[in-house]
């Protein structure tokens, strides 16, 4: 089946004696490079009760999940070997897809709980690369309620922060090298699609980011 819009912005399903379906979720991919912040910023939103029904989906979680749920099937053998390889770009449409049904099913079960205000998404670690970016803007169509943002964080602090929590025998030097040449690429996508992408810089404290983020997320549901 191919991917589509609809399938990424449709409404869950009605319940049954429930008042009109609420309006398409909103989505927001958060990206950048390894050490960026990103994942810090995307659980402080749950944490502090910002948007306490925001559905958040860590796409690294979601992978290995799945594959350890299907470890014969070819998609969890491709993830397996996707993850202990570190290759960002390879199999993105497998990923995706994952993605796009974990949101899928989210929203269905919100809808059964009746919780009819989880509206906003949170898709934590994807896109990796500047090509996926490019590809979800195209799937989005350059609709707000689709968005991209980027933490931008400079080589040095990377290094800084991966050095610290970095795990014994991970090669962490190489994702520094992989994610600067990305850095770059999302740069010039930023300039060049203002309308649904947005940068965020890592430097700032934690709270400024999230504070940012939720600035970026209420403009962008003024749909």
């Amino acid at each position: 089946n191919n991917i589509t819009p609809s399938s990424v912005v449709a409404s869950p399903e009605v319940i049954k004696g429930s008042s009109p379906p609420p309006p398409p979720p909103q989505v927001i991919w958060l990206s950048g490079g390894c050490g960026s912040g990103k994942s810090t910023t995307a659980s402080m939103i749950k944490q502090q009760q910002c948007h306490p029904t925001a559905i958040v989906i860590k796409v690294s979680k979601l992978l290995r999940r799945h594959a350890e749920e299907n470890p014969h099937t070819k998609a969890g053998q491709v993830i397996v070997e996707t993850i202990t390889s570190g290759a960002i770009e390879d199999h993105f449409d497998i990923t995706l897809r994952l993605v796009l049904h974990e949101i899928d099913r989210k929203l269905k079960e919100a809808a059964v709980n009746q919780q009819r205000d989880a509206q906003l998404v949170i898709i934590d670690g994807m896109p990796r690369t500047a090509l996926q970016a490019t590809k979800l803007m195209e799937l989005g169509g350059g609709s707000k309620v689709f968005s991209i943002v980027y933490f931008d964080c400079p080589d040095e602090e990377r290094i800084k922060r991966l050095s610290e929590r970095a795990r014994e025998g991970e090669d962490w030097k190489q994702r520094v090298e992989t994610d600067s040449v990305e850095r770059e690429k999302f740069n010039a996508l930023s300039v060049a699609h203002p309308e649904c992408m947005f940068m965020i810089s890592s430097l700032i404290p934690k709270e400024e980011r999230l504070k940012q983020l939720l600035s970026f997320i209420e403009e962008h549901q003024q749909h």
